[in-house]
């Protein structure tokens, strides 16, 4: 980025801004959508994201692959 914008890192470094800033909407849905779909890479098993708003409620999907 220093050299791209011909400055100093430390003047780029001031100008970098987190995704998780930037995005914040796109990160939310996206988090929303992996909710019990995606396996978690922090832990073991599914990822559960809690946006805390309580929200609408997703329908319920059977697991069990003879029922489906």
């Amino acid at each position: 980025l220093a050299a791209l914008l011909d400055v100093s890192l430390v003047q780029a470094a001031q100008n970098v801004v987190p995704v998780a800033v930037t995005a914040a909407e796109s990160v939310e849905r996206l988090r929303t959508w992996a909710s019990g779909r995606c396996l978690d890479a922090s832990r073991p098993g599914i990822y559960r994201w809690d946006n805390g708003g309580g929200g609408r409620t997703r329908r319920r999907v059977n697991r069990d692959p003879s029922n489906n």
